[in-house]
């Protein structure tokens, strides 16, 4: 059985070295990055887009640009 310690709250994001697909997944080929947006402080909505590519370095490499124009947006949806 696992240890439970008092480690503290988790970090919001997943540094990439230690997780690089993180917030991607593949569906027939392609790949698409998913989030999560609150559009208002009592309810969240489920955003995934497609990032157009099979190759997944390119796909690493569109998530990484969508998520920072996203965090300059604000998080805004």
């Amino acid at each position: 059985m696992a240890q439970l310690t008092q480690a503290g709250p988790r970090p919001i994001h997943v540094l990439p070295d230690e997780h690089p697909n993180h917030h991607l997944s593949r569906s027939r080929g392609t790949w698409y990055v998913h989030h999560l947006a609150f559009p208002t402080p009592y309810s969240v909505v489920q955003v995934r887009r497609s990032l157009h590519t099979r190759n997944l370095l390119t796909a690493r490499r569109r998530r990484d640009q969508f998520l920072r124009e996203l965090s300059f947006a604000g998080g805004a949806e």
